[in-house]
């Protein structure tokens, strides 16, 4: 071989460290030898360690913990939990907007610490498939420090998490995750109205703003007013608004444009390069055309349509075009997202009809919750309780109504496969007819997780509708460079 080729094969000298801390020796990178932590392990939340003096010239001590060949000592690890939590603090005290007082927030904690690491390698895997889900990693780990209102949303989000988690092992939600919880849920809302309500933010901010309304968003579907379909919405109604969830939905359509997260800079921009996720381009493309070509009959004779029906003379008309343009599209976690977009382009209109508990369009959100089962985290569990409340209350106070009996067959039929401990439902879901009678989708996600694996955690209260200035006489964000 030739001595050229072989001197540019030769790897290029470099300083090794030798005194760096634990996880950069454990994770084999360079670290920056910055103590009390380095910058490496500030980057990824996690607590740094160093070695105060050689392993083979200390003397073993019961302080000390063994795992493998690292070794620390318990005093060493909480002054690195400490300097850590000290770096933290200094970093994001600076970023509250000015008219916050101190007294307006309190200082990170070691829990709070933890509850980062929490989220980074859990809770951000139930925002969507693999590979969207390490946008918002990146996301949160590269602005966390410098938005407040970003930080609050992702620890609210882990704190929610832990409480479901203690349901599903058994445990009641202990009063501390509920505490962090609405704190930090509070905290988010309240900077991100105020983040919202500037006239203008810089394209760089377009990313956190985008990943906060994500989250917070996830958590207000998250959080149902009950778990019994008849204690819930449209059986009963103990919240003021059982709305909330669906205005902050609908204001997602209004950021998406703003912070434009599919284009160069944004959050999902490398991420559509991938033909898997292209998806996540045509989520807003809606079927506009007039008429009811494509709408299938029981919709049709349901609400009434016909050949010059459009969405300025039919209320229902936009709401079943949405629901007929996703429905045979198969059920998996990248299709939630494109399913979103029937309830973030909700008509006004029918919203209204919605308070109003108008049948008909209670019918087509239950249809739409249908495609919601299984395929969305925080969503999963309003979808199964909303289409049961639904299904009750058709039943119970419309049931000489043939079509819609008849149409009410195949959510029946799909509620039946959860245990729900639900004696009304369980009355209902017994007599069914054997064969779903409408718009059976033969093609079930394979991906689909357990029902088991989805549970409440109940709140009095979730977040505040952090949207509402979204609305198009409010709304004063713009971009600018």
């Amino acid at each position: 071989m030739d001595t050229k080729k072989l001197a540019l094969r030769k790897r290029k000298g470099h300083r090794k460290s030798r005194s760096g801390c634990r996880n950069c020796k454990l994770r084999r990178v360079k670290c920056d030898e910055t103590q009390p932590a380095c910058r490496n392990c500030t980057g990824q939340f996690v607590t740094c360690n160093y070695d105060a003096t050689p392993t083979s010239s200390r003397a073993s001590s019961s302080t000390d913990i063994r795992i493998d060949d690292l070794s620390f000592s318990i005093p060493e690890t909480k002054l690195a939990n400490d300097a850590l939590v000290t770096d933290l603090n200094q970093m994001i005290s600076s970023q509250y907007p000015q008219t916050w007082t101190s007294n307006q927030f309190r200082a990170l904690g070691r829990h709070d610490i933890d509850r980062l690491s929490r989220w980074h390698t859990r809770t951000v895997f139930t925002l969507g498939p693999h590979h969207m889900s390490m946008c918002y990693q990146l996301t949160v780990s590269k602005n966390a420090t410098q938005y407040p209102y970003l930080l609050h949303a992702t620890l609210a989000m882990a704190a929610l998490q832990d409480g479901s988690s203690q349901l599903l092992t058994g445990a009641t939600c202990s009063a501390n995750s509920r505490q962090q919880y609405h704190y930090h849920s509070q905290c988010a809302a309240a900077l991100f109205n105020d983040r919202l309500s500037k006239p203008a933010f810089k394209a760089a901010d377009r990313n956190a703003i985008w990943t906060t309304a994500c989250l917070l968003g996830n958590m207000t579907s998250f959080l149902i007013e009950s778990y019994d379909p008849e204690t819930s919405w449209p059986l009963s109604s103990s919240s003021p608004s059982p709305f909330d969830w669906l205005d902050m939905h609908r204001g997602m359509a209004i950021l998406f444009k703003i912070c434009a997260p599919d284009q160069p800079g944004g959050l999902f921009h490398s991420l559509l390069q991938d033909p898997t996720y292209t998806i996540l381009r045509d989520k807003w493309i809606v079927d506009n055309r007039d008429g009811i070509e494509g709408i299938p009959w029981q919709f049709v004779t349901l609400c009434g349509l016909t050949s010059s029906s459009n969405s300025e003379n039919s209320p229902y008309h936009a709401s079943v075009r949405s629901l007929a343009q996703i429905w045979n599209m198969e059920s998996t976690p990248h299709t939630a997202f494109r399913f979103l977009t029937f309830i973030s382009l909700m008509s006004p209109e029918m919203k209204t009809l919605l308070v109003q508990k108008d049948a008909r369009a209670m019918l087509i959100l239950a249809y739409w919750y249908s495609k919601m089962f299984h395929v969305h985290y925080w969503l999963h569990q309003r979808a199964v309780v909303g289409c049961a409340a639904i299904c009750i209350y058709l039943k119970r106070y419309y049931s000489s109504d043939y079509l819609m009996m008849d149409m009410l067959q195949y959510l029946l039929s799909k509620l039946r496969e959860f245990d729900t401990g639900m004696p009304a439902l369980k009355e209902l879901t017994d007599v069914l007819s054997p064969v779903p009678s409408i718009l059976a989708n033969d093609s079930e996600a394979e991906e689909n997780l357990s029902p088991s694996h989805w549970d409440p955690w109940l709140f009095s209260e979730g977040p505040n509708a952090i949207l509402e200035m979204l609305d198009s006489e409010n709304c004063q964000i713009s971009l600018v460079e």
